[in-house]
Formats: C-alpha cells, sequence, structure tokens
C-alpha cells in the first residue's frame, strides 16, 4: 500500500479528515478516503487554490486542474472541500509572494498579508 498523508478541512460545511497517497499516483487524481470509519471517499474533479488577502478581507481563487477536460464525473453532484495552509513556514506570505510563486496577478497591495487554502471539487461516494 502507498504511503499516505491525512489533511483536516472542510467538504460542504462538514469538517473532515482525508487520507490520500502521497505520491497521489501519475496524474494527480487519487481518491480521498474520509478517516470516519464509515469508508466513504471523495473522487476530485478540479483543483484551485484560494488566495485571500487578509488585510482587505478580499478573496482570489486559481484553478490549476481540471479532470477531463471538464468533463471528468460531469453528471455527478459535487461538493466543495478546503484544507487551509497550516505550514508555519507561510505564516508570513504576502500577496506579492503569492503573486510571484503562481504567476498570477491580484488586483491588491503587494505587501498585503496572505492566506491561503487547497481547494478541490470532487464527488462523494
Amino acid at each position: 500500500m502507498a504511503a499516505q498523508q491525512q489533511q483536516s478541512g472542510s467538504c460542504g460545511g462538514v469538517t473532515v479528515t482525508i487520507s490520500t497517497p502521497t505520491d497521489n499516483g501519475k496524474s494527480g487524481w487519487s481518491v480521498g478516503q474520509v478517516v470516519d470509519g464509515r469508508g466513504s471517499h471523495y473522487i476530485p474533479t478540479a483543483f484551485s487554490l484560494a488566495v485571500t488577502d487578509t488585510a482587505s478581507g478580499a478573496s482570489f481563487v486559481i484553478p490549476f486542474g481540471v479532470k477531463g477536460g471538464g468533463n471528468g464525473n460531469h453528471q455527478q453532484q459535487t461538493v466543495t472541500c478546503s484544507f487551509p495552509d497550516t505550514d508555519p513556514s507561510d505564516a508570513n506570505l504576502t500577496i506579492g509572494d503569492v503573486e510571484q510563486f503562481t504567476g498570477t496577478t491580484f488586483a491588491a497591495p503587494a505587501d498585503d498579508p496572505a492566506a491561503l487554502a487547497f481547494a478541490v471539487t470532487a464527488v462523494a461516494k
């Protein structure tokens, strides 16, 4: 069995802990197993990065992966899961840092503090 990592976040307003393979396979579309004893899981269909300017409250979304060109699991109901960045080394990030890393320009001052969250749109099973 592949090495696993756990992340805690919120899926559709429900707090969950999800276990995923650390390597996420070659495609990055590995299923996330909910650590709840019921055997439920989430099948990812899209990934994005949510950036919040914590000085003004403005938020921005950077989509960076959509399964099947937007056609993956497209006839099934999805839920959005959000996993906040808890890496202590990111505690002093600024909007300018995120702009430089992502190549995206935001309508916010570059020196404003930034908070990140990883978002996954998924089909719950």
